[in-house]
């Protein structure tokens, strides 16, 4: 009966530090993103255009864009906080009174596996 117990309980401890181990891998991970540096405070307005265009989606609420019209300006990360999505090709238009803020930096690696560090961007 004593073996019973002893085989139950490493049982029940060997899925408890899987699970322990599982938490702290997926919290140490940064989040999601990666190469993402988040500034405490938001910068100055960053962007004095009127829109941007969206090249690639990361996620449903950040995508890489660049100026639209303007391809020689470089990208930025471009991340919404309000829940609307992206999508390929989409044009943000910057309403009135607001302007693109930097909040942070996010560094990724290119097709030919060299790092490239771009602002990350919002309205505000």
């Amino acid at each position: 009966m004593k073996k019973i117990w002893v085989f139950i309980l490493g049982i029940v401890t060997g899925i408890i530090l899987t699970i322990l181990f599982a938490v702290i891998v997926s919290s140490s991970s940064g989040g999601g993103r990666s190469g993402l540096n988040m500034f405490e405070q938001p910068g100055d307005c960053l962007i004095s255009k009127s829109s941007l265009k969206v090249f690639q989606v990361l996620e449903p609420t950040a995508a890489l864009a660049m100026i639209k019209d303007d391809f020689s300006s470089g990208a930025y990360l471009l991340v919404n906080q309000d829940g609307k999505t992206y999508y390929d090709d989409q044009v943000i238009k910057l309403p009135s009174g607001k302007c693109f803020k930097q909040i942070g930096t996010y560094q990724y690696p290119t097709k030919d596996d060299r790092l490239k560090t771009v602002p990350v961007v919002q309205i505000m």
